[in-house]
């Protein structure tokens, strides 16, 4: 499966819209409430809802726990991401990831920058490569663009709140609105276990597969 998801409206409140083929499969709308980040992400008949608010202790009254983000179906949470650092045991070696919890099942995503051969996102369920996103470089009015490319499409329910929570959390730029603003921005990972977990065989695969 390939779909877009094109940021169509930030600064105080968000959208998103998830297109396949040229149709819209998904919209999600994330209007603002102080103190707190909520978006609903609705595809056919399935409504999913992410949540962020450090003041609710129902799950806990750590730290972690408070920071994050939960996924609700059905108005009952049904997994969590949070940010985490793998030591790699060097000295002060580390690189952050995500890690994410749906419906009982494990996966890892990781942030991987090529320079200017481009931005992606990598999620794993265990050991298995099952996502990949490439951002665009270039956003134009704070509003980034995002391509997808998924292994099974059922997963789309655990790579879709994924890669809102990773938009929200690196590129949410909330309260900022400039109207013909132009932004790059080139990542360079340098870390070679991080670098090691993107696939350059997973996008021409998942493509090979459309056809």
């Amino acid at each position: 499966m390939i779909f877009t998801m094109k940021q169509e409206k930030t600064n105080f409140s968000m959208s998103w819209k998830v297109e396949e083929k040229g149709s819209t499969i998904a919209e999600i709308e994330a209007p603002f409430i102080r103190g707190q980040f909520i978006a609903e992400i609705r595809r056919g008949d399935k409504v999913q809802k992410l949540f962020f608010n450090p003041r609710d202790t129902r799950f806990g009254t750590g730290l972690e726990e408070r920071m994050a983000f939960r996924i609700h179906e059905d108005n009952a949470p049904v997994g969590k991401m949070v940010g985490r650092t793998m030591r790699t045991g060097r000295l002060l070696g580390g690189y952050p990831y995500y890690e994410v919890d749906y419906r009982g099942e494990a996966y890892s995503g990781y942030e991987i920058g090529l320079g200017r051969e481009g931005l992606y996102q990598c999620l794993y369920k265990g050991d298995q490569l099952i996502f990949t996103a490439e951002k665009a470089l270039k956003t134009v009015n704070y509003q980034d663009h995002y391509e997808g490319y998924l292994l099974d499409r059922k997963d789309l329910d655990v790579a879709l709140p994924f890669l809102v929570y990773y938009d929200v959390i690196e590129y949410g730029d909330l309260m900022e609105v400039s109207m013909g603003s132009v932004k790059k921005k080139v990542v360079h990972t340098v870390s070679k276990e991080l670098k090691a977990k993107f696939d350059p065989d997973f996008i021409p695969k998942v493509t090979a597969l459309e056809k």
